[in-house]
C-alpha cells in the first residue's frame, strides 16, 4: 500500500543497464515541469535521487535474474530510505520485476509499459517497438500488447538498422537520418503506431510525424509531475 505523498516531493529515478539512461528523463521533466511558468530556468524543481546500477555489460540480458532482482530491490528500497516520495523507471530490465519491486516499497513507482498500455485505447492489429536488444529480449511489452490483442513488431533487420543507430549516438553523434529512414519502413509495412522503448530516442521521435508515437520517456516525465503537483 502506498503511503501519501509528502509536501516536498522527491523524485527517485532508478537508471537503466545504461547508466545515461537517466539524463533523457531528467531533461524531460524539467521540460514538463516548467511548462505551466512563464519564466523558464527560475522555477524550483523537485528534488532528485538518481541511483545508477553496478554494471559491467549494457548489450545483454543479465544472466543472474535473482541477483538482478535483488540488486533493483535494494536499489528501490535504499531510493526510499533516501527519501523518495515516488521512484521512475528508467530501466526497461527492472520492468521484469514491477511486482516484486512495488511490494518492496512503499511509495508510487512508475513504469514505462503500464504508462504505455495506457496510451492504447484500442489496439491496433501491430505495433512497431523501438529499443535496444536487451529490451526487446524482455519481450515485456510484447507480453502487454498480446494482453490487448495486438502484436509487438521489431523484425530482426529493423533492429539490426536501430543497434547502428544506438552505436552513433552513444559516441554523441546524430542518428535523426537514419531514424527517419527507419520510420519509412515502418509506414510502408502499414504500421502506425509505433511504441519508443528507449529514452535515446525520445528526441528523435518528438520529431515525427504521421505515427501515433508511444514516447515511453515522455509518458514517465508527464506522470512524474503529476505526481509533484
Amino acid at each position: 500500500m502506498h503511503t501519501t505523498m509528502a509536501s516536498q516531493p522527491v523524485i527517485g529515478i532508478l537508471s537503466g543497464l545504461d547508466q545515461k539512461s537517466a539524463a533523457p528523463f531528467i531533461d524531460a521533466f524539467i521540460k514538463e515541469y516548467e511548462k505551466p511558468f512563464l519564466t523558464k530556468g527560475e522555477v524550483e524543481i523537485p528534488e532528485m535521487r538518481v541511483y545508477a546500477l553496478r554494471v559491467t555489460c549494457i548489450d545483454k540480458v543479465p544472466e543472474d535474474a535473482e541477483e538482478t532482482k535483488k540488486e533493483l530491490m535494494r536499489a528501490c528500497q535504499q531510493l526510499e530510505k533516501d527519501g523518495a516520495t515516488c521512484i521512475v523507471l528508467t530501466s526497461y530490465i527492472a520492468h521484469q520485476y514491477i511486482d516484486e519491486l512495488r511490494s518492496a516499497v512503499r511509495i508510487p513507482l512508475l513504469d514505462m509499459v503500464t504508462l504505455a498500455m495506457e496510451c492504447i485505447k484500442k489496439a491496433p492489429y501491430k505495433v512497431a517497438l523501438l529499443g535496444t536488444r536487451v529490451t526487446i529480449a524482455t519481450h515485456i511489452f510484447q507480453t502487454a500488447l498480446a494482453g490487448k490483442k495486438s502484436e509487438g513488431v521489431m523484425p530482426p533487420y529493423w533492429q539490426t538498422h536501430v543497434d547502428a543507430m544506438f552505436k552513433k549516438i552513444k559516441v554523441g553523434l546524430s542518428a535523426q537520418t537514419e531514424f527517419n529512414w527507419l520510420l519509412g519502413r515502418i509506414k510502408s509495412s502499414g504500421i502506425t503506431t509505433v511504441i519508443v522503448a528507449s529514452t535515446d530516442l525520445s528526441k528523435m521521435a518528438s520529431r515525427a510525424t504521421g505515427f501515433t508515437m508511444i514516447d515511453t520517456n515522455l509518458l514517465l516525465a508527464e506522470a512524474a509531475v503529476r505526481l509533484c503537483r
